[in-house]
């Protein structure tokens, strides 16, 4: 009766509103965990390098931007914001079971050991490396390229470099050694690039061929760089995507770019380092706006460029597919009428619209798809896992360089100037969308 009396029903309706406004902001906001689950960790794994992981973890955590970390040895807390890490040994028998953010440590595979990783060092011994990964059967794929980037500029930091020293004062002499940033614990660490083999897929702009038949653009001066860091004077050699792709599914070492980042690849490439960011939709000039690709009409006919892999996830939602040879020949199909949509991005648009661009103003999205990330990588068919690590750390360094950030300024007036291409850069990525 108190309560009726002094709080008219409207005020407690009221009060009781701000309350789950109040608790769900406190949810919303509440800090972003990792979890990292140490019960796979080799039993014989030593102290020191228990102490090492949990150490490079905790660094790489705070610099991705997480507030806490846990360490646990049990299935993760379903109430709480987080992203569960897996400590664990990567195998062939587990190799698309997860995502794969950095090696830890490495560790002998001797005849007692029945399970071993795919790397093996020069001398043809076995190794087992010991990584930081992230279970697929999550959507986790986005946090995992994300942190495994934050590992790699990590591992080549001052940072790093003295926490290595402390680390060496810890361990025994003679046991341990530091390679790649990873640990060896009883095993030596090679990377054997004698025989790797590069292909370039032709994109205008990033790796497209001179009248003397020569590869220009930043992507071929990226990876010149990268391939000079690691004392290789490799040819570039260039090849349809199809025929990178037979090569890269049947030989190791076959070092490509720039090959867009999708699940369906994944089995197929290690992915080194991230050269472009492209944001993709289907495009139109009719005004139709759409939630996503699959609420598309499917009697629409959709543009789209042969062998891109648009055209497969046009064809898996059901849509009219007409492919063509060219950015510009996409555009012109849409602008003449062949067909209803393209499938492209706004730097495709850009550079199709070449000499059409006031037509092209009509151009707009109608329905989002997603993000992509276009990438160096390397052929996992029988490839060791040190040569991985070595391209990356080399690939990070180059993009820190001051000579390739003027060269990449220097192409970045240029595109713009010349081409109108639209985009920004960050952290040495060409990102083809206004900032």
């Amino acid at each position: 009766m108190e309560t009726t009396t002094r709080f008219p029903s409207s005020v407690i309706y009221l009060l009781l509103c701000f309350y789950a406004m109040l608790t769900y902001d406190v949810k919303a906001d509440e800090p972003l965990l990792l979890q990292v689950d140490m019960q796979l960790m080799p039993a014989d794994l030593p102290v020191t390098g228990a102490e090492y992981a949990k150490n490079l973890l905790t660094d790489i955590s705070v610099l991705a931007g997480y507030s806490r970390i846990a360490f646990t040895s049990a299935s993760s807390d379903p109430g709480v914001v987080s992203n569960i890490t897996s400590v664990v040994v990567r195998t062939p028998q587990n190799e698309n079971d997860y995502y794969w953010v950095t090696p830890l440590i490495a560790l002998p595979c001797d005849e007692g050991v029945q399970i071993c990783s795919m790397s093996r060092s020069k001398n043809g011994s076995s190794l087992r490396l010991i990584y930081a990964a992230m279970p697929k059967n999550t959507d986790q794929q986005d946090s995992a390229e994300a942190l495994s980037l934050v590992a790699t500029n990590y591992k080549i930091s001052e940072a790093f470099q003295k926490n290595k020293q402390a680390f060496d004062s810890h361990s025994v002499k003679g046991e341990t050694i530091f390679k790649f940033g990873i640990v060896g614990i009883g095993v030596d660490l090679n990377a054997d690039m004698s025989d790797l083999w590069v292909i370039s897929d032709l994109v205008p702009l990033f790796s497209e061929l001179t009248e003397r038949g020569e590869l220009k653009g930043i992507a071929a001066d990226f990876v010149k760089d990268v391939l000079d860091d690691v004392g290789m004077s490799s040819t570039i050699l260039f090849a349809p995507w199809l025929r990178i792709a037979k090569e890269a599914e049947s030989k190791p070492n076959v070092l490509v770019f720039s090959i867009v980042m999708t699940p369906e690849r994944d089995s197929i490439f290690h992915w080194i380092s991230p050269i472009s960011r492209n944001l993709h939709g289907i495009f139109g000039i009719g005004g139709e706006r759409y939630d996503n690709i699959h609420a598309i009409p499917k009697d629409k006919y959709i543009g789209v460029l042969t062998n891109d892999y648009r055209y497969e996830v046009a064809k898996n939602a059901k849509l009219r597919v007409n492919s063509y040879n060219s950015w510009q020949e996409v555009v012109s199909a849409l602008l003449d009428g062949e067909v209803d949509f393209i499938f492209a991005s706004q730097g495709a648009i850009d550079f199709g619209c070449s000499g059409t661009e006031q037509q092209c103003k009509a151009i707009k999205l109608v329905a989002p798809y997603r993000a992509t990330s276009a990438y160096l990588a390397l052929s996992k068919q029988d490839t060791s896992l040190l040569v991985v690590e070595r391209l990356k750390l080399a690939s990070a360094k180059i993009k820190q360089d001051t000579a390739f950030k003027l060269k990449l300024e220097e192409w970045s007036r240029s595109v713009y100037s010349q081409h109108q291409v639209v985009h920004h850069i960050e952290d040495g990525v060409v990102h083809l969308w206004e900032k």
